[in-house]
């Protein structure tokens, strides 16, 4: 795998999203984390995560870069990924690396991880 942009701690991720209109969160956990723990709430920031699931599956993975493709310049736009404790979060930045996307970070601690999303009390709702 290819080295991503870096990683970047929930609050940086937060304030990198209220700052570039054009960045893009996507959180790579699983329906059922979705529903069991929520989600991101963007909405203070006039947007929304991009619910993906990453998986170890290439076809999947092939699935999901095709929809980031839709959604993303890879040239410009920053992509900020979230799983739950940072581990998904850094493959799908590195595979999306690999495919040219040149502003793919990874949010330490993830959603659930000791310093991650909801330990910083950053906006969270439901799916």
């Amino acid at each position: 795998m290819g080295s991503y942009a870096g990683d970047l701690t929930a609050t940086e991720a937060f304030a990198t999203l209220t700052k570039d209109s054009n960045a893009l969160l996507v959180d790579v956990r699983t329906p059922e984390e979705w529903a069991r723990v929520g989600i991101p709430d963007l909405s203070s920031l006039h947007k929304k995560p991009e619910l993906l699931i990453w998986t170890p599956d290439p076809e999947q993975q092939k699935q999901f870069a095709a929809r980031i493709n839709e959604l993303a310049d890879p040239a410009k736009q920053k992509l900020i990924f979230l799983c739950r404790s940072g581990v998904r979060s850094v493959a799908a930045a590195s595979y999306m690396t690999n495919l040219g996307f040149s502003h793919c970070y990874n949010i330490l601690g993830g959603f659930e991880g000791a310093n991650g999303w909801l330990a910083n009390k950053l906006p969270s709702g439901s799916v």
